[in-house]
């Protein structure tokens, strides 16, 4: 391959990575940066002593708001793949759902729960009832 058609591709490249890092209305700078009316409470066990980190939540909330309604956001996966944090080093995929929402005056749960084989069906909908429970209760505790 002819040098300067490599230096060209690099330039592309870098141009194109200089554009994506600079436009801060990008998933990246939103969900790493954070946004000053959004106040993110990670690793929340809502199943109350449990060691597992399948059975955690992540709360993204409106900041300084009382009485916002909630949404409980259960990952894709098939019931046998997937985590809350699924791309997170790269575009904080659910993350991002979190923010958007919260931004928008909408408290949102993004949850963990057990896979197949670890749990069957009826134990991964389980957990799911249990975390939407949690969040009920414990809404309040969080604004």
């Amino acid at each position: 391959m002819p040098k300067l058609l490599v230096f060209g591709l690099v330039i592309i490249l870098l141009l194109f990575i200089a554009g994506f890092v600079l436009y801060k209305k990008s998933a990246f700078f939103t969900y790493w940066l954070g946004r000053p009316d959004v106040r993110v409470v990670r690793y929340i066990a809502y199943i109350e002593g449990s060691g597992n980190p399948k059975l955690r939540l992540d709360l993204y909330l409106p900041k300084d708001t009382k009485d916002f309604p909630m949404v409980y956001f259960v990952h894709g996966g098939y019931w046998r793949t997937g985590d809350k944090n699924y791309f997170e080093w790269l575009t904080g995929l659910y993350g991002n759902i979190g923010v958007a929402l919260a931004g928008q005056g909408i408290g949102v749960a993004v949850a963990n729960y057990r896979l197949y084989p670890e749990a069957k069906i009826d134990d991964e909908i389980a957990d799911v009832a249990v975390g939407v429970s949690w969040m009920k209760t414990h809404a309040a505790d969080y604004g």
